[in-house]
């Protein structure tokens, strides 16, 4: 079931929020698939619940489950992951070419970091430094700071390493990744107390904005006259 609980005790566009799924529901409302492997022509087809958890089973690899219209800054994302083949965790997400991810393959003793910003890959690898697990299941967390650009990264509770974000857009969605026949996911929270930068206007609404303003002005003006 997917849950999202919103906040009003802060005076900004997207209030606090707190967004949970733990797939009891045996659906994927509320998400959002796309593909980062072009041979890949229908991603959502490759998502399902099983038993109670989400599953990827695309063969291609970068298949990303995304939290549908919710785009946080910093924020702290949990899930529980049963690792087959590649499985992640995706945030800060605004394309194929902005955004970062952690993952695991086989026995999770690594932990890789892919991180695209404007197109150009950062790809540094981290040594699982916890104990292994038996059955392949992990309780990952990442924590974000959108002013520093780091994340940090915990397995079973245990902190593994920080890594920094190249990007300067700290802001975008949030969700997991599978790949080759991937694995199962459950679980999943990501909370956020902070607000993602407004948008700003095009110049061709600012203008609409701004001819609108001096209209009001002028009626305004001209039932005070009258």
């Amino acid at each position: 079931m997917a849950l999202v609980i919103v906040g009003i005790s802060q005076t900004c566009y997207a209030a606090p929020i707190t967004f949970s799924d733990n797939f009891n529901d045996g659906n994927t409302n509320g998400w959002i698939f796309t593909s980062g492997d072009d041979r890949e022509t229908n991603p959502s087809a490759h998502w399902s619940v099983v038993d109670g958890r989400l599953q990827g089973n695309s063969p291609y690899d970068a298949q990303f489950a995304l939290v549908n219209n919710l785009s946080l800054s910093s924020q702290t994302l949990q899930v529980q992951t049963e690792i087959t083949h590649g499985t992640g965790v995706a945030l800060w997400y605004k394309g194929l070419n902005n955004y970062v991810s952690f993952g695991s393959y086989g026995s999770g003793a690594a932990i890789y970091v892919g991180e695209w910003f404007n197109g150009v890959l950062f790809a540094p690898v981290y040594e699982h430094i916890g104990p292994p697990s038996v059955s392949n299941i992990y309780d990952w967390k990442v924590i974000t700071n959108s002013s520093t650009g780091e994340i940090q990264f915990f397995v079973n509770g245990l902190y593994e390493f920080t890594y920094t974000a190249a990007t300067t857009e700290r802001y975008g969605l949030s969700g997991v990744v599978s790949g080759n026949d991937g694995g199962y996911f459950d679980n999943f929270t990501v909370t956020s107390d902070t607000c993602p930068p407004a948008p700003v206007p095009e110049p061709s609404t600012m203008l609409l904005l701004g001819s609108g303003l001096v209209g009001l002005i002028g009626y305004g003006r001209k039932k005070l006259i009258s």
